[in-house]
């Protein structure tokens, strides 16, 4: 009896530290993007580049990882932005060693999730840099009458697959700032400015207002 409860204890011990350990490989990689201002009449599309940091200066080596993304429009926003281009961008964790960057697209109405992917083509798998790198170039296209501030967001899981890395041992962690159980994350935001003939429009009306309003108070004055 005392011998079962030791094994007990021991196998309890060896699942905690079996967790510890993977809470601390899970910390140690936080996904990041960056703000974009987006004019239209000057471009036809906006590049978001999505990036890791490596928060506790691991030295894993990566085999794979894969990443969904989101753009949400924020409180007064219009139109919508589409992910069409994807490609392996400046500074690429996986770059001479990649078996290509693939996407699966997730449509769960209104969302739509783009999950990004890709795997270390051979070995010895890369080592992950000290100071992060970059894992995908997004290129969103907006709908004509896209205005406004769009929140892009990094999804934990959406439909079943997931947001993780791979150590070459094939461990699978999660980000540090995307937990599984947890909620989209805010990475970046893209800005699409108004054209001229919007902007010049809406300048336009607020002119007239004020105008009006003048002409109301000269005349009730009067």
């Amino acid at each position: 009896m005392l011998k079962r409860q030791q094994r007990i204890v021991a196998s309890a011990i060896s699942v905690f530290w079996l967790m510890l350990a993977s809470c601390a490989l899970a910390s140690e990689l936080r996904i990041v993007g960056q703000n974009v201002v987006f004019d239209p009449h000057v471009e036809s599309v906006a590049h978001f580049v999505v990036g890791f940091q490596n928060v506790s200066g691991t030295t894993e080596r990566l085999n794979e990882w894969s990443i969904g993304i989101e753009a949400v429009p924020t409180a007064g926003s219009i139109g919508t932005l589409e992910q069409t281009i994807y490609a392996a961008p400046d500074h690429y964790i996986l770059a001479g060693n990649s078996t290509s960057i693939d996407r699966v697209s997730i449509f769960s109405s209104p969302r739509n999730v783009e999950m990004y992917f890709d795997q270390a083509s051979h070995t010895p798998n890369p080592l992950i840099p000290l100071s992060g790198a970059n894992l995908v170039d997004v290129t969103f296209v907006p709908s004509h009458d896209a205005r406004g501030t769009f929140n892009v967001m990094a999804v934990p899981t959406f439909e079943g697959q997931p947001s993780r890395w791979t150590a070459a041992d094939n461990a699978q962690f999660d980000y540090e700032n995307l937990p599984r159980t947890g909620s989209a994350v805010l990475i970046g935001t893209i800005q699409v400015v108004p054209e001229p003939s919007t902007m010049a429009l809406g300048i336009g009306a607020v002119v007239a207002v004020i105008v009006l309003g003048r002409r109301r108070a000269a005349h009730t004055a009067s």
